[in-house]
């Protein structure tokens, strides 16, 4: 068995060998935030301009988990953080968030949950934290956001906080 869980590489004779998966970190909350200062930013940057998705608008864009796993159980989807869903507070991810705008001049967050709205309430804290912190920033979800479970409020609260900006 080669290190870490869920890693998978050659076996030699054309097969493939695979570790199990890791456990499923139950609280998000107390995992550190990306060692942003070990990634060369500005050749990250530099290397976006092919834009990665169609929502990326802005060469300066950083991913942001903000919560992990989803109860539902579409059939397409991955799963590769369970269904039970967990989520970081409104204020850590703004002030993710923030820190990313202040020292690399973010322009853009790909929030990249599974179900990033899940909780209606939160939803709205973190796009209200947003817009009093003046974040000036696009937010773009390439997934995760359940649209059967959006309302008006929450539209234009996300409108606010920058979607579509």
């Amino acid at each position: 068995m080669r290190d870490p869980p869920g890693t998978a590489w050659p076996d030699g004779e054309g097969g493939v060998e695979a570790n199990p998966p890791g456990a499923i970190v139950e609280d998000v909350a107390a995992l550190p935030w990306p060692a942003y200062d070990l990634v060369e930013m500005e050749a990250y940057f530099s290397q976006l301009h092919t834009h990665l998705s169609p929502q990326q608008a802005h060469a300066r864009y950083a991913p942001v988990f903000t919560s992990r796993g989803c109860p539902y159980r579409c059939i397409y989807c991955h799963s590769i953080f369970g269904k039970k869903w967990r989520a970081r507070s409104p204020e850590s991810v703004v002030g993710e968030m923030k820190t990313l705008v202040e020292r690399f001049g973010i322009k853009e967050f790909e929030i990249i949950d599974d179900a990033f709205n899940l909780d209606r309430r939160r939803v709205l804290e973190i796009c209200d934290l947003i817009e009093k912190e003046g974040l000036e920033v696009s937010l773009a979800f390439p997934n995760g956001l359940r649209t059967d479970v959006l309302d008006d409020e929450v539209i234009h609260a996300l409108r606010r906080a920058g979607v579509a900006r």
